[in-house]
């Protein structure tokens, strides 16, 4: 990915051309959290007073994910700096909310295709996003997906993360993640399911490669919890989900007693207390989500300099620590981008 021209577009997408910058900080996450999912540029201040960009503006590297809306301008005479910054397009998609239809306590989408529900998820747009409808991960049939005033991201999180329970009660997930890349050509930015690859056998993120990197090594604060949904005394909702020691989550308890990671004081309880929640079901896809929360932080952050290969978010990896004793495979949770003259640097995160 070429990240030495930083392209800028006025409030109606019409590009404007390419900026001279000093610096583009941005980070991308698959945490729906403001703060995880912004940028910020540095030009000097005779520049920004040639290129007449003001609030509204769009700044971007074509074809990636980095980019977004100007919501803050910031001059610092003292430097004689002008910051730009503003959330990303993955930021947009936490701050606009599902609203139920009048009536009725979630949206429901019955028997149709993830591409279909993407869209519909990002129609309030005013189309920004658009869907890939080429993806062939997208044309996957949903028996049912309801949410309750949840956020854009969060819903096409779940979406594609997807509950689904085998037969030995594991909640196993649809092995998908969100793909965001923005399109000058269509002044749209591309929003695809993709498949999440692992790529283990290919990419190793330890220090056998001279690599620079904090590996931290944890268990989990809670492998236990305990969901109360709606209902009182005996007839009120209780579930019960147990993280295993390889990160997967269970209701069946006695798979979860089969481990002794999670027997006597090796157990690890929480209470999830969601009493408006009238469905099982939902119950447990919110607790299952709650209790990863709490899961053993096993991470490893490492910079690539420079950015030969650009790992998607949600994509695992192995990772390999010597001094402090783990090796395994993660998942890719968090990437941070830092664009200089000298040059461009990612860093990831993995949990």
């Amino acid at each position: 990915m070429n990240y030495g021209e930083l392209l800028y577009a006025d409030s109606n997408f019409e590009e404007q051309g390419i900026l001279d910058f000093i610096s583009f900080d941005g980070v991308a996450s698959v945490n729906g959290e403001l703060d995880d999912n912004d940028w910020e540029a540095e030009i000097y201040a005779e520049d920004f007073a040639k290129y007449g960009i003001d609030i509204g503006y769009y700044l971007y590297f074509d074809g990636s994910e980095w980019g977004g809306a100007v919501e803050k301008i910031e001059h610092i005479s003292s430097t004689g700096i002008v910051k730009l910054s503003g959330v990303t397009w993955r930021g947009l998609l936490i701050r606009k909310v599902v609203v139920p239809p009048s009536e009725s306590t979630h949206k429901v989408y019955t028997n149709q295709m993830i591409n279909q529900i993407m869209a519909s998820l990002v129609s309030g747009f005013g189309g920004i996003f658009a869907v890939d409808t080429n993806a062939a991960e997208g044309l996957r049939n949903i028996g049912e997906q309801k949410y309750r005033y949840a956020t854009v991201f969060d819903a096409l999180t779940d979406l594609l993360t997807g509950d689904d329970e085998d037969d030995n009660g594991n909640l196993v997930d649809r092995g998908l993640r969100l793909g965001v890349t923005y399109d000058s050509s269509t002044h749209k930015v591309i929003l695809t399911p993709e498949e999440v690859v692992n790529r283990s056998s290919e990419i190793e993120l330890s220090g056998d490669y001279d690599m620079k990197y904090t590996a931290t090594k944890a268990t989990a604060r809670y492998n236990h919890i305990i969901a109360l949904g709606e209902g009182k005394g005996t007839d009120r909702i209780v579930r019960h989900v147990w993280l295993l020691p390889n990160g997967k989550t269970t209701t069946n308890s006695t798979l979860a007693q089969q481990t002794n990671h999670i027997t006597g004081f090796r157990e690890k309880a929480m209470v999830y207390d969601r009493s408006s929640c009238e469905n099982a079901k939902e119950l447990i896809k919110d607790a299952r989500k709650k209790l990863k929360e709490h899961g053993a932080q096993n991470t490893i952050i490492i910079d690539f300099d420079p950015p030969d290969a650009d790992i998607p978010l949600g994509d695992i990896v192995g990772i390999k620590d010597r001094v402090i004793g783990f090796g395994d495979t993660r998942t890719i949770t968090r990437k941070i981008l830092r664009v200089t003259a000298d040059g461009a640097v990612l860093q990831y995160a993995v949990e």
